[in-house]
């Protein structure tokens, strides 16, 4: 059995925020090695969650350098293996496929690097 990387109602709206490395960028998608997850409404924290999360990464994701700057052009080459991130996601109903963490069950609204 696997763990629920938030706590949310099903088919309520959620927002979450992945914590942990860069693992991967590629076309329209982000492997991410999440260490910890935050959820609202709530304010949830599920930590030593340590798994791989395959996110979609639509071209309007805005990604954000460790100084808080908008990174504009090729954000995925701003995307290098072992960064640390934060990968907020668009808010979106809850489904039990986005609370497990299935392969692109989740879309990213923002991500910010360290």
């Amino acid at each position: 059995a696997r763990r629920v990387l938030f706590a949310a109602k099903p088919g309520q709206p959620f927002t979450a925020a992945l914590r942990g490395r860069v693992v991967g960028a590629f076309g329209t998608g982000l492997t991410l090695d999440v260490a910890q997850a935050s959820s609202w409404p709530g304010g949830v924290r599920v930590p030593r969650i340590n798994r791989r999360v395959d996110l979609h990464m639509p071209p309007e994701t805005a990604v954000f350098n460790p100084l808080g700057a908008l990174i504009t052009g090729a954000r995925l080459d701003a995307l290098r293996p072992g960064q640390p991130a934060v990968a907020w996601t668009r808010r979106a109903r809850a489904t039990l496929q986005a609370q497990l963490g299935e392969p692109f069950s989740m879309a990213t609204e923002k991500i910010v690097l360290s």
